[in-house]
């Protein structure tokens, strides 16, 4: 993601933003577990209204759980871009996020019948896939390759 731009702007000494979607396709038998882990992070975060420290360390509990089965990675990508004005990569992270709850319908659909008391009951899957909406600033190597190289 570097260039001439790039140098010109940190010589200028303005703040390089960059935001990303991570894309992972979980199969096997660590898929399940996998996402109940990704779900109570996800209410953590919810309960604590979005705090920084707290979604940062879910962040860090559901990369090294992922680290811990790189067996069961089937897929990988990533998409991004960086941006020079935090608004813009906020209005992008926005973007990014609106269209992975549109094109995954992050909501269930119940048959209508169903008791809104009872407990929730989903079938068991062995494949999952996780995206993860990140932003930062400064430079990230790691992130900022293209993914799809590991599974070539």
């Amino acid at each position: 993601m570097g260039g001439w731009r790039d140098r010109v702007e940190k010589f200028r000494g303005r703040t390089r933003f960059v935001v990303l979607r991570l894309m992972l396709h979980l199969s096997g038998e660590e898929a399940p577990p996998q996402l109940g882990l990704f779900n109570r992070v996800a209410q953590k975060a919810m309960d604590a209204e979005g705090d920084l420290q707290v979604m940062g360390e879910g962040l860090v509990e559901i990369c090294e759980s992922l680290l811990r089965i790189p067996s069961s990675w089937q897929a990988a990508a990533n998409e991004g871009d960086l941006f020079w004005q935090e608004g813009e990569a906020g209005d992008y992270v926005n973007e990014l996020f609106t269209d992975s709850a549109q094109r995954y319908l992050s909501d269930v659909v119940g048959d209508g019948n169903s008791n809104p008391d009872a407990p929730l009951a989903l079938p068991v899957t062995r494949n999952v896939v996780l995206m993860l909406t990140v932003a930062y600033t400064g430079e990230m190597e790691t992130l900022e390759t293209d993914l799809t190289e590991r599974f070539n």
